[in-house]
């Protein structure tokens, strides 16, 4: 330990002249910073902090939740709009996790309330619609086609937290369906929201996690 504490001494008598001011270093331990507009005493107090960033319009709200679309300030954002979730909380609104968008290739389908025993939540569907290359074979090479897939987005009030659940998806090719999948959201007693629905003509593409789906026996 002499000789380390020696190396410390060394330099330490290096010359003013000569030392730059570094930047600070940012601690591991520094609290992570909130999203704008995270948290309000009410909602007007929110409102008015989104309102500064762009238009703001409420979709559906609950005593307890609103889902907002917030249209960005600015050349290049026409069309496209953020959406957001604030839920009720003991010290007034707070923005939840959830985060999506509406702009060229996304689409806001449905907002609705879903019902389970742990309390009402919201549901949120997210459409896509992209260009892509598909592979019908093996040996075929691929084909250009387009994929239009629907996200949901069941949100519970225990913690406000969400699941994404792929509940439709098309993929065409030359202008017909070449595969599909169409999913129904259920509440199970133990794993919570999940779905049901068919697999055999999703192929690769459109067939959801095993994790999201129960069987009709479970």
């Amino acid at each position: 330990m002499r000789w380390a504490f020696a190396v410390v001494l060394v330099v330490a008598t290096a010359t003013v002249a000569s030392a730059k001011p570094r930047p600070r270093d940012m601690d591991l331990f520094d609290a992570i910073p909130p999203p704008p507009c995270g948290r309000a005493k009410t909602w007007p107090l929110a409102k008015r902090c989104l309102d500064k960033t762009g238009t703001t319009a409420v979709i559906y709200e609950t005593d307890d939740a609103k889902v907002i679309t917030v249209a960005a300030k600015g050349a290049g954002t026409a069309g496209f709009k953020q959406i957001l979730l604030y839920a009720k909380v003991a010290d007034g609104w707070m923005r939840t996790s959830f985060s999506g968008s509406v702009g060229p290739h996304n689409e806001l389908i449905r907002v609705d309330k879903v019902v389970t025993p742990n309390g009402d939540g919201v549901r949120i569907d997210l459409g896509t619609s992209v260009r892509s290359n598909f592979t019908l074979q093996p040996l075929s090479g691929s084909v250009r086609g387009v994929l239009r897939r629907t996200f949901t987005q069941v949100c519970l009030p225990s913690t406000w937290g969400c699941r994404s659940l792929m509940t439709e998806c098309e993929a065409y090719v030359h202008g017909k369906v070449y595969w599909a999948f169409h999913g129904e959201i259920v509440w199970h007693p133990s794993l919570g929201v999940r779905m049901r629905g068919a697999t055999t003509a999703a192929g690769g593409i459109c067939k959801p996690a095993a994790a999201q789906l129960v069987n009709e026996d479970e």
